[in-house]
């Protein structure tokens, strides 16, 4: 009765109507007999699995039919929005921003009590050609080479269709989230690209840096966003960025790089009293905050230390996840879908 009363609370969401349940319980055995259903729950014998193990297939009599991790539970309640992000890195946050501008309902979630991902840790430096802030300086650039460029460097693993697609839309892309102030961007004109001497290289342009971001603006949250790595900062928590680089090289040669250097040690000072590290944020760090704090302003949810355990699929579809939060599995039943936006670049097959 508990497993049932468990499986009719999961069920009543807005798409349910009538559901039968096929219920796998285990059991040691080699031979894997089916028994009879008996009200609705049919039993199948699974050997070498522990008795809490149970395979559930939910389905809606006609046509739907969800499937559930073998060894996933019943969710404890369940909640609908239009589309779930997993992860909480610019990628992630992008996902989110993205969908909410649509006019969408999204959660996010993130498995590790700190925000951030990856992005926190890095430079938090873009590859866009053919972006605004080219023709702003008036560098040259144009699909071709960057198309050439990315054909020369990539070799016979390029996925040609891929590539186009992040030239032609990469651009319009970062000019939408400026447009919105979702980030803000610095072009570095004499940062040249890897390997500028190939076909379609350029001496500069392509690459923008993130603007610092103040992290007193996040309010509490601040606590949760990762920090950088040791390498990035000085004096206990100051971050340097590539912009302030110049200004370390020649403070003791120029008035405005020492008065520079000043500001930045002074606003450390303070920030150690009352926040326990630097809170003038540049780099990945700057990125990550400035997207966190839009995405809190526009009422995107973020729920931390919240793993994603089972991705439900329904005819072969992604309908939903099963994320663990605060000791409970909560059923996550999504209108448009599911985004993973987690892993850091070893997670990106493509």
């Amino acid at each position: 009765p508990s497993a049932r009363s468990t499986i009719r609370r999961w069920c009543r969401s807005p798409h349910s109507t009538v559901w039968k349940v096929i219920f796998l319980e285990s059991k040691r055995s080699a031979n894997c007999p089916v028994r009879k259903p008996a009200i609705g729950l049919t039993r199948r014998v699974r050997p070498n699995l522990h008795p809490t193990s149970i395979p559930i297939t939910i389905q809606l009599f006609g046509h739907r039919r969800i499937e559930l991790d073998p060894d996933i539970v019943m969710p404890d309640q369940t909640i609908t929005c239009d589309l779930l992000v997993a992860g909480s890195g610019a990628g992630g946050f992008a996902a989110a921003l993205s969908a909410k501008l649509e006019g969408l309902d999204v959660l996010m979630v993130e498995k590790e009590p700190l925000f951030g991902g990856t992005t926190a840790y890095s430079a938090g430096v873009i590859w866009i050609p053919c972006n605004h802030h080219q023709a702003k300086a008036g560098l040259h650039d144009s699909r071709e080479d960057a198309l050439a460029y990315l054909t020369s460097h990539v070799g016979n693993r390029l996925n040609r269709a891929k590539a186009e697609a992040f030239v032609d839309q990469g651009h319009e892309m970062l000019a939408r989230f400026e447009r919105e102030d979702l980030v803000s961007y610095i072009i570095a004109p004499t940062w040249a690209d890897y390997h500028p001497d190939e076909p379609g290289g350029s001496d500069g342009g392509r690459s923008l840096s993130p603007d610092e971001f103040d992290g007193t603006r996040l309010g509490n949250r601040f606590d949760t966003l990762r920090p950088p790595v040791e390498t990035m900062s000085v004096l206990g928590g100051m971050m340097v960025g590539r912009n302030d680089l110049p200004h370390v090289f020649n403070m003791t040669t120029s008035l405005k790089s020492a008065a520079h250097i000043a500001g930045m040690v002074a606003k450390h000072a303070r920030s150690r009293i009352t926040h326990g590290r630097g809170t003038r944020l540049v780099n990945g760090n700057a990125l990550v905050a400035r997207l966190a704090w839009h995405a809190e302003k526009r009422g995107i949810a973020l729920w931390l230390s919240s793993p994603i355990i089972d991705v439900v699929r329904e005819n072969g579809r992604v309908t939903g996840a099963i994320v663990e939060r605060e000791g409970r599995r909560i059923g996550v039943v999504t209108r448009r879908g599911v985004v993973l936006a987690c892993g850091g670049f070893p997670g990106n097959d493509a």
